[in-house]
């Protein structure tokens, strides 16, 4: 066997991670690297709260169904006596463009 084929060899891992003293690559590097088996971890998701204030986890802005309760209590708030509240409200609602 050459060298580049038992190096080859020996970085592939067919000595399944252990020292072969046959293999020259083994005798001038070391045991092989471990031959990684399992699979890869899945990449992680990022989680914040629902933006209608509820709190609940979610992967997008809103859990399903609560934009349109968002979007209910901005409406009501709008109609609201006190001016504070109702200014709030139409600029959230504009500035989500609902």
């Amino acid at each position: 066997m050459s060298d580049v084929a038992a190096l080859q060899a020996h970085l592939r891992g067919d000595h399944h991670g252990a020292y072969d003293e046959s293999c020259r690559a083994c005798r001038d590097n070391g045991p092989p690297p471990a031959v990684r088996e399992e699979a890869p971890s899945p990449r992680p998701v990022a989680v914040h709260p629902c933006e209608c204030g509820c709190g609940l986890p979610v992967r997008r802005r809103f859990a399903p169904g609560h934009d349109a309760k968002l979007k209910s209590r901005l409406k009501r708030a709008a109609q609201s006596p006190d001016p504070m509240t109702r200014i709030a409200a139409v600029a959230e609602l504009e500035r989500r463009g609902w």
